[in-house]
């Protein structure tokens, strides 16, 4: 892992077409701006994290038995 120090208003590249500049700091953050085409996904790390659990947990076997059983089940209910 590369670690720099950056002042608010500079930033740094990465490769050819991404762009990260710091805007300033906030008691325990940081802000930072972004800029990449459209093309490249921006995530948080945490949200990354949970789309790849969802992946994982779709592969599973039980997950077509829970879909089928959660049909099944909202099938026989109402709305009163």
């Amino acid at each position: 892992m590369l670690v720099f120090s950056r002042k608010p208003g500079e930033s740094f590249v990465i490769g050819e077409e991404i762009e990260v500049v710091i805007f300033g700091f906030d008691n325990q953050q940081v802000k930072v701006g972004v800029r990449a085409p459209r093309h490249i996904p921006i995530l948080r790390k945490e949200l990354q994290d949970i789309e790849r659990q969802n992946a994982h947990a779709s592969q599973l076997p039980s997950a077509g038995r829970l879909r089928r059983l959660s049909r099944v089940l909202g099938a026989g209910t109402s709305k009163t």
